[in-house]
């Protein structure tokens, strides 16, 4: 695969991920979440204008439940970075014993599990597989294998 094929297969894939809807980009990000990283404790995430509009997303706890906020008017790719960031916040969810002791909410506990969700999304393709797209994983594959030995 030649440089200008890679550039030519890249505008192709970001463009057929930026046509798919914004609300169902944002729980096609969700489902790959829950599926590639476990939770502690049942998540709920929604999708709504916040009051404050300087605020992306916010995580707290309910009912048993670990709830993310995401502020709707923001875009999406704000949305999916946000959503990446509060479900590290649910993925760390300390017990209520330490959650009562003031337990630091970016702590380096949370800092790794970001970290974690952070390079799958975006060094090792989440961002392709999630998107529900026909991606042909060898086209996948090839184009990673091509960019690495450049």
């Amino acid at each position: 695969m030649t440089e200008k094929n890679i550039i030519k297969t890249i505008r192709e894939v970001v463009s057929a991920i930026d046509s798919i809807p914004p609300r169902k980009r944002l729980k096609q990000t969700e489902s790959w979440l829950r599926e590639r990283f476990p939770t502690p404790h049942p998540v709920k995430v929604r999708i709504e204008k916040f009051k404050n509009e300087n605020i992306c997303g916010e995580c707290f706890r309910r009912n048993g439940y670990v709830v993310i906020r995401i502020n709707s008017i923001f875009s999406i790719h704000e949305q999916i970075s946000s959503l990446i960031h509060e479900w590290a916040h649910a993925m760390t969810w300390p017990n209520k014993r330490l959650e009562r002791a003031g337990f630091n909410e970016h702590s380096d506990i949370w800092g790794l599990a970001y970290a974690k969700v952070y390079r799958e999304w975006f060094d090792m393709c989440g961002f392709l597989t999630s998107s529900g797209l026909d991606i042909k994983e060898n086209i996948v594959k090839k184009f990673m294998s091509d960019w690495e030995n450049k």
